[in-house]
């Protein structure tokens, strides 16, 4: 049997993404039937669907014992106030005097991993910290994938700090000085290179987006290049082969054992380097297997060897299966170094071979990582186009960052070139994501039960078929049936208006939009509603807004919204009844009430009364107050803790010619 390393490490993996979605009481009996099967088949000696089997049986149970006694007694203490101690593992930079702290706790008689946001206090990682806490549960928002996040981790809760922390003991950071340089280099690059350019390279070297604006950000998304922005597998392969390179040029260059100790150094120092996330761990681990297989006389394989890795990564955390980042990672490699060769040995003529294989390699990483792409909400179909035109240059500035590092940040001109190169990506970007058909959501009902499918279609056309070029047809065969499916839904919602409310946990918009016209009435200016509202235009291919409604400006960023077309722009303070298009009519008075085919909608704060309606959208905060009578009510402020909140669920609403209305929540 071929590449048994493989078959076990993909098959642990997907049991374990099974039992994510399974119920607990489940597992139990699921993983006993799979043990039990798999011994069957062994017997039968269709040995590779029984080591498949008993791999996926594992996984169960084990994420059976790790909910059991790891996640569930820390879950029997949400809401509850505690005593506790415990070494930080992680402390964010200071933004607006808060840190965000991992710490290794034990309260109560419990141990686990615990998160929250507390003062910039003099404490360090490593060092033993005493503290009182309220623990919460992680919940995923608007704009964070919070549970997701931190679970792979090993974090299984949050919370509130309820005193100062005390610093018990210092402890000592094994990687302190490595973590140090990393943010020596990011003073360093962001001293040099002051505007939009700095901040990309940041993401892209060293993965901190915090200085990219919204427009930028939304923009790398349309362009179909977020895995630029995500430190991953070519970080560590691009610092591997410069090390490579340079050991080439010595006397040693014939000795595989001197040259992979070297490279085990260097790649083990950059994952540190580069903070040991999931993608880097699972990318290191690859590179020292295909790299250790010389030394030993082996021929490395690229399957065998992610396979492996994500075998290792998973056995010691199992949430790690829910990290988006890690799962982008395996499924790009796949695409890269599994799918694509694959492909292009069909090829037949060699003419343009080095640019079809590039584009081949795209569009295979792309179709790979297309189920974990519902997660950023779409796909961006220039995506080819923009990763074959940008990776020279986003290959030269990573070369220019790993020799700036390696050089302790004396090669000033590195910085340099690679600040120029950042600037031709960014009108590359500019010019390329803003194509009004560059994007595509993906917000249907259907798509998570339709990759599910299409996974078990295009697993078992490999297994049963045995063929790479049947396996790729049935991936097409998948690609067109999901089109025709999204073409359909929007023939069959042709004549609907959809209503979908945003929120970024205090200010928020409500978004109308369907063959009548469109209306969007946003609660107030900030910065992040004002980009929701440029997406979702960017999203439907809207050009012009019929109206646009701003009921607050606690912001004073009125100013904001004059890059949105609008046929009528309704400020602050400015009432009336506006007819929309024929179709809508909107009454502002402090509020805002949109009718359309029979039904009421209303925008109001919570501190005002409103017209009833169907459906109402209240913003703000009230600690006491009468709940809305609307049929379906959504709240916008994160600490009003109702059911339908924008800010923790995506909201919104399809509604009929005839007025009725479909609930969706996400």
């Amino acid at each position: 049997m071929k590449r048994k390393l493989a078959t076990i490490g993909f098959s642990y993996l997907v049991g374990l993404i099974c039992a994510s979605f399974l119920p607990t009481d489940f597992l139990l009996i699921i993983a006993f039937s799979l043990l039990i099967v798999s011994v069957i088949l062994w017997l039968l000696r269709r040995r590779a669907f029984a080591l498949g089997l008993f791999s996926g049986g594992v996984a169960l149970g084990v994420w059976l014992i790790y909910s059991v006694l790891a996640v569930q007694p820390v879950e029997a203490l949400y809401g509850t106030t505690l005593e506790a101690t415990g070494v930080i593992t992680e402390k964010s930079m200071p933004q607006n005097d808060l840190c965000s702290y991992v710490v290794d706790a034990e309260f109560g008689g419990t141990k686990a991993k615990i998160t929250f946001y507390g003062g910039d206090s003099d404490a360090e990682r490593g060092d033993r910290i005493s503290f009182t806490v309220k623990l919460s549960q992680l919940k995923d928002n608007a704009d964070f994938s919070e549970s997701a996040y931190y679970k792979s981790k090993g974090v299984v809760a949050k919370g509130i700090l309820k005193s100062p922390v005390t610093i018990v003991e210092k402890g000592f950071d094994p990687f302190g000085f490595i973590r140090n340089y990393r943010e020596y280099i990011r003073r360093k690059i962001k001293q040099a290179l002051t505007g939009d350019e700095g901040s990309l390279i940041c993401a892209m070297f060293l993965g901190d987006k915090s200085g990219l604006s919204l427009d930028v950000q939304n923009i790398i998304k349309r362009s179909g290049i977020s895995h630029f922005t995500a430190v991953s597998g070519l970080h560590l392969t691009i610092a591997a082969h410069i090390i490579m390179t340079l050991f080439a040029a010595t006397k040693f260059r014939k000795r595989n054992g001197i040259q992979f100790a070297v490279l085990l150094v260097t790649i083990l120092w950059f994952m540190v380097f580069f903070n040991l996330s999931m993608s880097v761990i699972r990318s290191g681990i690859m590179l020292i297997i295909y790299y250790g297989a010389a030394p030993l006389h082996r021929k490395g394989d690229t399957l065998n060897s992610l396979g492996c890795a994500v075998l290792l990564v998973t056995l010691f955390s199992p949430y790690s299966c829910t990290d988006v980042g890690f799962l982008m990672s395996v499924l790009g490699t796949i695409g890269v170094g599994v799918v694509s060769p694959k492909v292009c040995a069909l090829y037949k003529s060699k003419r343009f071979y080095k640019i079809r294989t590039a584009f081949t390699a795209t569009v295979c990483a792309m179709l790979c990582t297309l189920p974990v792409s519902v997660v950023f909400g779409g796909i961006s179909v220039v995506s080819p186009v923009t990763n074959i035109v940008l990776l020279p240059l986003f290959t030269a500035v990573m070369v220019c960052l790993v020799l700036f590092t390696f050089s302790g940040g004396l090669l000033a001109p590195m910085l340099l070139f690679a600040g120029l190169s950042a600037k031709a990506m960014l009108w590359i970007i500019n010019f390329l994501g803003s194509l009004k058909y560059a994007y595509f959501p993906l917000d249907y009902d259907f798509i998570v039960p339709f990759f599910l499918i299409a996974a078990l279609f295009i697993f078992a056309a490999a297994m049963l078929l045995k063929s790479a070029e049947k396996t790729v047809k049935a991936a097409l065969i998948s690609v067109m049936a999901l089109a025709a499916m999204m073409i359909y839904s929007n023939y069959v919602n042709l004549n609907n208006t959809k209503i979908t409310v945003y929120s970024d946990g205090n200010s928020g918009a409500v978004m109308v939009y369907g063959c009548k016209g469109s209306c969007v009435i946003a609660t107030d200016s900030s910065a992040k509603t004002v980009a929701a509202v440029k997406e979702f235009m960017q999203n439907n291919f809207m050009d012009k807004l019929n109206v646009l409604v701003v009921q607050e400006d606690s912001y004073n960023n009125t100013g904001g919204w004059d890059k949105i077309s609008c046929d009528c722009l309704v400020l602050p303070e400015e009432k009336g009844k506006y007819d929309i298009s024929g179709e809508f009519t909107l009454t502002a008075n402090g509020y805002s009430l949109l009718e359309f085919d029979g039904l009421r909608l209303s925008v109001s704060s919570i501190k005002e009364s409103a017209p009833s309606a169907e459906i109402s959208v209240i913003y703000g905060y009230k600690a006491k107050y009468d709940q809305s009578e609307s049929p379906f009510t959504v709240y916008i402020s994160k600490r009003m803790n109702e059911k339908t909140n924008a800010y923790y669920n995506s909201v919104s609403y399809m509604v009929k010619p005839d007025g009725s209305i479909r609930e969706v929540i996400k």
